[in-house]
C-alpha cells in the first residue's frame, strides 16, 4: 500500500468526493455539497493549504481511503475522511495508515 500527500485540486476532487459520497451513504451521515469542496481549492494561498492523503493498493484501481486536511500556519485540521466499503479492502486498514 502507498499513501500520497497531494495538494487538493480540481484534478482530485472527483475521486475524493465520489469516495466520500459512498462512505456517507454506507455509514448514514450527511456531507457538504461538491461546491464546498470546489471552494476549498480556491481558498488555498500562502497561508492556507488543503492537503489530500490517498491510500492506494495494487489490487484496486482507485484510492481505497482518503483524508482531507486544512493547514494554516503550524496547525492542521482533519476535515473529512472516506474509505471503500469492500470487506477485503477494509482489512487493509488504509484509513488508519493515513492517519
Amino acid at each position: 500500500m502507498t499513501v500520497s500527500n497531494n495538494s487538493f485540486s480540481e484534478e482530485n476532487i472527483d475521486s475524493f468526493y465520489d469516495l466520500l459520497k459512498d462512505t456517507a451513504k454506507r455509514d448514514g451521515f450527511a456531507i457538504n455539497s461538491r461546491s464546498t469542496f470546489e471552494s476549498l481549492v480556491s481558498l488555498q494561498s500562502d497561508m492556507i493549504e488543503v492537503r489530500l492523503f490517498e491510500a492506494r493498493h495494487p489490487l484496486y484501481i482507485d484510492p481505497i481511503a482518503s483524508s482531507l486536511y486544512i493547514a494554516c500556519g503550524d496547525m492542521a485540521y482533519y476535515y473529512y475522511g472516506a474509505s471503500v466499503g469492500d470487506s477485503e479492502a477494509k482489512k487493509l486498514m488504509a484509513s488508519f495508515v493515513i492517519q
